[in-house]
C-alpha cells in the first residue's frame, strides 16, 4: 500500500514537473518573441523616420524653389 502511494505521489510529482516546465518554455519563447517583434519595429521605426526625413528634405527643397521664383515674379510685375 505504501509503495502505490509513494508511486501516485511521484507520478503527481512528474505531472506538476512537466507542467512547470512546459509553462517556462511558454513564457521563454514569449519573451523571445516580444524581443524579436520589438527588434522588427525598432527597424520599422527607423526606415519610416529616415523616409519621413526625405520626404520633408524634399518638400523644403520645393518651396525654397518656390520662394526664389516667387522673389523673381514679384518684381518683374511691379517694374511692369
Amino acid at each position: 500500500m505504501a509503495k502505490e502511494e509513494l508511486t501516485d505521489e511521484l507520478n503527481v510529482t512528474e505531472k506538476f514537473m512537466l507542467a512547470l516546465h512546459l509553462n517556462v518554455s511558454v513564457i521563454l519563447s514569449s519573451v523571445c518573441l516580444t524581443s524579436i517583434f520589438s527588434l522588427l519595429l525598432e527597424g520599422l521605426e527607423v526606415l519610416l523616420t529616415e523616409d519621413l526625413l526625405i520626404d520633408g528634405a524634399a518638400i523644403v527643397e520645393q518651396l525654397l524653389a518656390e520662394v526664389a521664383e516667387l522673389e523673381i515674379v514679384l518684381p518683374c510685375r511691379f517694374s511692369l
